[in-house]
């Protein structure tokens, strides 16, 4: 019915990966650094969170895409009322998808900062 591009999705689904692993080591980063105080570590957590937002930012970017592809898509556009459900479904998921990315990339973007200030004032503690 449909023609699926594999490789949105691969690109989609790689971003997700990468963007778990890079979560994971900016918790592990961030706990150890506030166990230990070294700034390093949270420079590193600021470092790993803004990957991760760039991560994010391309999911973004993907999902845009597929939004865009399913409203241009023909047989979106005729006059089969079954189709033009599943064509509204799928902007519908893939949008949710596309709001949870922007909430996501705020959040880490604004983390990634936070974490730059706090590793800025420990330098000026430390020194």
């Amino acid at each position: 019915m449909f023609r699926k591009n594999p490789s949105m999705h691969n690109a989609a689904a790689c971003c997700t990966i990468v963007c778990y692993f890079l979560l994971i080591f900016s918790w592990s980063t961030g706990i150890s650094a506030g166990f230990t105080k070294r700034v390093p570590l949270t420079l590193a957590t600021s470092v790993l969170n803004m990957l991760t937002a760039v991560f994010l930012a391309l999911m973004i970017a993907i999902f845009h895409r597929k939004i865009i592809s399913v409203n241009q898509d023909t047989k979106c556009g005729g006059s089969n009322q079954l189709l033009q459900i599943i064509c509204q479904n799928r902007v519908v998921k893939y949008g949710y998808s596309l709001g949870m990315c922007w909430l996501g990339f705020l959040f880490t973007f604004l983390n990634s900062i936070c974490w730059y200030h706090i590793s800025a004032c420990d330098k000026e503690i430390n020194h």
